[in-house]
């Protein structure tokens, strides 16, 4: 079965069919890098961007944004805006909650280190 492209929204979701050996997506018509990503046992929300530098992509990046059943389609594009929007900002998926509050880089542990001595 070959990608489709609707409207998402849970009913047709619900309704879509299981894959039949290979998995299948379902992109949103409304919104472009959000999708679902149809298999023989479930049905995966997922959103994809793509990273550019000076007018050349360098790669594609795909996230998973949850399961349906334990997320609705509307918290899953939600998600995705958020995801999407932090990919055409220039990061990449998880960096920002690697990060801590107070923590620090190692730059700026050199830097302190230098002045140190």
């Amino acid at each position: 079965m070959k990608d489709h492209r609707f409207v998402l929204n849970d009913k047709a979701i619900a309704h879509l069919p299981a894959a039949d050996g290979t998995q299948y997506k379902v992109r949103d018509s409304e919104l472009p890098g959000f999708f679902v990503l149809v298999g023989k046992r479930r049905k995966t929300f997922m959103a994809q961007g793509e990273f550019w530098r000076d007018g050349v992509r360098e790669f594609a990046v795909q996230v998973k944004l949850g399961d349906f059943g334990e997320m609705s389609t509307r918290d899953a594009r939600s998600k995705a805006k958020d995801a999407l929007g932090s990919i055409a900002r220039g990061q990449r998926p998880g960096e920002a909650a690697k990060a801590r509050p107070g923590a620090i880089t190692l730059r700026q542990a050199w830097s302190d280190i230098a002045t140190r001595t």
